[in-house]
């Protein structure tokens, strides 16, 4: 095509004076590429970034897994995806759609699986493990930027007073709360971690910290929310002391927050631990900071594979809800200074030139697995609209209709774009003239002067545009 492209909803927008003969690759690969363009505004979004020829950008070297953890996050994901989508809520539903298609197509690295199509939504499996893996390696990379050594990995010529040790230290907020508590209790854990890191006792051996919030499911009607954390601290500091500081002070703050709340809960058992790592070295930090990062659960685990496929859509849209607009990761002190500087070095280094990622698996919702990308069919691996029928059938539900439309869209997309590539492959267009209609249904001619919107094949004129039903090979 020689006119630039326009970005389309719901259809391809060919100008009137291009309404071209599709006779050979060039102009069918012209209408393809400007299919893979569309952005729709509505939550129909099958690409987060333009593509061409089944690639995406991706410039972060974080976000390869192992193919069968990617498998694992997907098969949670859709449980997450079908909770949001029963929302009333619009917001929750339409990101119902976006969580759905993340991750439905991944390309192969050297590394593993790279999923395709991000939603970056903090209760995605996928995103989320993402976003541990970069932070886990952001504040490992950090320490060499700290003026104090890690005191297994110092050598002897280090001064006693530029030593420090790592803390592994968990708290919750005492007795599971219930569902409609969640948020209230979430903002009063992470208010009173702010108000520890800043008392006299913290502050005076505190070298750095982060804390990681997950969320997970007791019962039908109950949740934990919970920190693991990370202090990094002078070496010299007594432990013994500084535990029990922040156990009273955690302990007897949360119970004074929680009445000014009128919230009954036992507080005994909300300061978890507080100990050392098993060694003070960069491994060791590693390790327990990728634990911290994982989210609410480690998808390498079975126990907890299980566990996640047992909670309930309240417990999902709740945690949704609940974490809108909060932090649940956070950095202090030369951790939080250092990791600036991490994020800033490799901003700077970067020169603008991206990993482009093909599209070499396509998630079967039928196989529950990853399979190559050209043995992909959307008509048999698709399960056309998985969220619509995981809708309950003994209520009404008012937004169906959008949610319909959205994943029929959807799966148009992806049925257009995997016939589009199979014509391509095999050159034979003469296949072409028995699918046109599946291709004039997504051109939406627009002509000022003669008035002409073709939404629908039963409403298009065949004078009006021209194609060819003859491969060029045909006598």
């Amino acid at each position: 095509m020689n006119k630039p492209k326009k970005t389309l909803s719901t259809s391809i927008t060919l100008p009137s004076d291009q309404t071209e003969i599709i006779t050979n690759s060039d102009n069918l690969s012209d209408l393809l590429d400007n299919h893979s363009t569309w952005n729709n505004q509505h939550f129909c979004l099958l690409d987060n970034n333009p593509t061409e020829n089944r690639k995406q950008f991706v410039n972060n070297e974080n976000e390869s897994v192992r193919p069968d953890l990617l498998k694992y996050q997907k098969i949670a994901q859709i449980k997450i995806s079908t909770s949001l989508a029963q929302s009333p809520k619009r917001s929750q539903y339409q990101a119902s759609i976006l969580t759905d298609n993340c991750g439905r197509f991944a390309s192969k690295t050297e590394h593993g699986l790279v999923a395709l199509n991000r939603c970056n939504r903090r209760t995605c499996p996928i995103c989320a493990g993402i976003k541990g893996k970069r932070l886990t390696n952001e504040i490992v990379k950090c320490i060499d930027q700290i003026e104090y050594f890690l005191i297994d990995e110092a050598d002897e010529n280090t001064p006693q007073n530029k030593l420090m040790i790592g803390l592994k230290i968990n708290l919750n907020t005492g007795s599971a709360t219930t569902l409609d508590d969640l948020k209230t209790r979430l903002r009063i854990m992470h208010d009173i971690w702010a108000r520890l890191l800043r008392t006299a006792k913290v502050k005076e051996a505190l070298i750095g910290g982060f804390r990681s919030t997950e969320i997970t499911q007791t019962d039908k009607d109950h949740a934990n929310p919970h920190i693991h954390g990370l202090l990094l601290i002078k070496a010299d500091t007594d432990l013994s002391a500084l535990s029990n500081h922040i156990r009273n002070y955690w302990r007897k703050t949360l119970s004074r927050e929680l009445k000014k709340q009128k919230i009954k809960a036992d507080t005994i058992a909300s300061f978890g631990s507080l100990e050392p790592l098993y060694r003070h070295t960069k491994a060791d930090l590693r390790e327990w900071t990728r634990y911290a990062t994982k989210g609410s659960f480690d998808y390498n685990k079975a126990e907890h594979r299980k566990s996640q496929l047992n909670t309930t859509v309240r417990f999902w849209i709740t945690v949704d809800e609940a974490t809108k607009g909060m932090r649940l990761t956070a950095l202090n002190g030369s951790i939080k200074t250092a990791v600036a500087l991490v994020r800033k070095q490799a901003s700077e280094s970067f020169d603008g030139s991206y990993n482009i990622y093909n599209q070499d698996f396509a998630w079967s919702d039928t196989k529950s697995a990853y399979i190559p990308f050209g043995k992909y069919d959307p008509d048999t691996d698709d399960k056309k609209a998985p969220l619509c029928q995981s809708l309950p059938y003994d209520r009404v539900t008012p937004h169906l209709g959008q949610l319909f439309k959205a994943e029929y869209e959807n799966h148009h997309i992806r049925r257009l774009k995997a016939l589009g590539d199979h014509l391509l492959s095999i050159g034979n267009y003469s296949v072409y003239s028995q699918f046109d209609d599946l291709f004039i249904h997504n051109i939406k001619t627009t002509n000022t002067k003669i008035g002409l919107d073709y939404t629908e094949p039963s409403e298009i004129e065949r004078d009006s545009i021209k194609i060819k039903h003859k491969s060029p090979d045909s006598k």
